[in-house]
């Protein structure tokens, strides 16, 4: 069961900010038509005793009074039914908007932090893809359950006066036997908490596990491990599915006692009343109406209790995913949805490549710079073996293609972040053109060129997918050119729709190699001063990869090309080679 303790409150704080006062709004709403909810039922009340004061015993003792009298009953009831009607529309209303409106702003902070935030570290896919799925559902149903909550909640107290007011006795005896029900609910749900606890985890290691499984998909079948992978992910499935089974059992079953137990007790007081303490039998109908309202809005609490009770282990990852950002960059990734209109949104259906404008296209071209590394060490943190990289210097000249090489695990990817400035050095210094390598790559008028060994296309023709990233304007000629450079010229004169012809994001219709050239030209179509290659000749054949060498050779004093290999082909035309083998060190 959920204690509101103070590290609880503390939990919840970093929430505020994400979600905003908008919703405070909404709760302020949805407390309204819970008190208005509460005066139709007083309404009601007023109701009954005219009924039952006004109805006649028998046919004859009816008169135009008493039919003008039960006229203006049955419209007051139309009335009070209508303001019923509105007070639960505002309610979910509220619980709706609550669900949505948190859940779009947990999504913009993922997609900020994965694509937008300025991090030293790589994002861990598994676990924006936990946050995004499972942990940002289960936490908009909290705050969804929260808001229910608060709505049953006042709507209990305002019964709870009235019956006290009109039933003393039969109230007291009936609270008596509501504090028996809590303390088995509240029983009921500890266990809930227990069995929620580690589902958050369990989820994010499945996705981890599978995520791994799909990459390395090809790898398992060769080595015949694929039983050994399934059967982790088997046993990692069964765990979340027992102890989602017994979450959801024991969040079922404290409603349903609540309400069983609750009409018991209801029966009970009902017979002491009339048996026992002689109430008025108008005083009887009054009691029997309210505690049966009572027990119906009880069991819905329960209901959003234990939801809130499964629900909280996924909020506390959120809020400690969410304490982990500045407030400044939390208002920067919500601010977003701030100015989306469906004109944008179209647009990103469309996969937004329409040409565009860019102040620095306008702008004289950059000069490629210099890349020196001065005594560079990196160690990754809590890693007990020696550092990955020690003092390494090295000097890229303007203009020069420089080739990095070294066995798997040597540290060439490290050193790579390094220069890209997603990593700092441990000692040591690391300048682009004079400057840090985040204030050089950070600046709108450099471009920078990157080709990494897995290729990016997007839903679209072949000339959006050369456009993608490359602000300006650019005719078809330059953009055969940049396809003629990437061996890919022959590929387009081959089909009859030419640059019109479409792709998926999978890039079906292409080979590995194929895919790989065209993200090749699209880093070669704005002649970028700095261009990185990153394992890019994987999927090229000999013949191709020497073609590819050719074009970058030209390109010598024009721009800065970093290329990142295993194979001797690409880096044939280097002018500089860093080994990074420990043997060569």
């Amino acid at each position: 069961m959920i204690k509101f303790t103070r590290s609880h409150i503390l939990h919840m704080v970093p929430l505020r900010r994400l979600l905003g006062f908008r919703i405070l709004g909404i709760l302020g709403l949805t407390s309204l038509a819970s008190l208005l909810i509460g005066l139709v039922d007083l309404a009601m009340f007023r109701v009954l005793s005219d009924l039952v004061q006004r109805v006649p015993e028998s046919a004859e003792a009816v008169g135009s009074q008493n039919v003008e009298s039960l006229t203006r009953l049955t419209l007051l009831l139309v009335l009070i039914a209508a303001s019923r009607s509105l007070g639960y529309f505002l309610i979910q209303l509220g619980q709706i908007y609550v669900r949505l409106y948190s859940a779009l702003r947990i999504k913009l902070l993922c997609a900020y932090d994965f694509l937008k935030r300025s991090e030293t570290r790589m994002p861990v896919l598994s676990r924006i893809y936990n946050l995004f799925g499972q942990v940002g559902e289960e936490s908009t149903a909290f705050l969804f359950g929260a808001v229910a909550l608060l709505s049953n909640g006042l709507q209990c107290l305002v019964l709870v006066g009235l019956m006290i007011y009109f039933a003393p006795l039969e109230s007291l005896f009936s609270f008596l036997g509501m504090c028996v029900i809590a303390l088995l609910v509240s029983g009921i749900a500890r266990r809930t908490s227990e069995a929620s606890k580690n589902l958050p985890f369990l989820h994010e290691s499945l996705l981890r596990s599978l995520y791994r499984s799909c990459r390395n998909w090809l790898l398992l079948k060769m080595i015949k491990t694929e039983k050994l992978e399934l059967d982790k992910l088997l046993g990692l499935l069964n765990l979340q599915w027992q102890a989602s089974i017994r979450s959801s059992v024991w969040g079922i079953l404290s409603p349903q006692l609540t309400s069983f137990l609750g009409v018991m007790v209801l029966i009970v007081a009902l017979n002491l009343g009339a048996t026992r303490w002689h109430t008025d039998k108008v005083i009887i109908l009054y009691f029997f109406y309210l505690f049966y309202r009572f027990v119906q809005t009880a069991t819905q609490l329960t209901r959003n209790l234990g939801t809130l009770t499964r629900s909280y282990p996924f909020v506390k990852v959120l809020a400690d995913y969410v304490a982990d950002f500045d407030p400044t960059q939390v208002d920067e990734a919500v601010s977003y949805s701030q100015s989306m209109r469906l004109r944008d949104l179209m647009s990103v259906q469309r996969g937004g490549h329409e040409p565009q404008t860019d102040p620095a296209s306008s702008q004289v071209r950059p000069s490629p710079p210099c890349i020196v590394l001065n005594g560079v060490s990196f160690s990754y943190e809590q890693a007990e073996d020696p550092p990955l990289l020690t003092n390494v210097s090295w000097t890229i000249h303007p203009g020069q293609t420089v080739g990095m090489i070294g066995p798997s695990g040597v540290g060439k990817s490290t050193l790579l972040y390094l220069i890209l400035g997603f990593l700092r050095p441990v000692s040591g210094e690391i300048t682009v053109d004079g400057r840090t390598p985040r204030d050089y790559l950070g600046d709108p008028a450099i471009r920078v060129g990157f080709v990494g060994a897995e290729e990016y296309l997007i839903e679209g023709s072949l000339r959006e997918n050369i456009l993608y990233g490359n602000p300006g304007s650019f005719t078809d000629v330059q953009i055969l050119e940049a396809m003629t450079a990437a061996e890919l010229g022959d590929f387009v004169k081959a089909h009859p729709e030419g640059l019109d012809y479409s792709l998926t994001e999978a890039g079906e219709g292409m080979s590995s190699g194929q895919k790989q050239r065209l993200c090749l030209a699209r880093a070669l179509l704005s002649s970028p001063p700095l261009l990185i290659l990153d394992e890019v000749s994987s999927n090229l054949d000999d013949r191709t990869e020497a073609a590819i060498a050719e074009t970058l050779s030209k390109l010598k004093g024009k721009t800065t090309i970093l290329i990142v290999s295993h194979r001797a082909g690409m880096i044939r035309f280097a002018d500089s080679i860093l080994d990074l083998d420990s043997s060569h060190q």
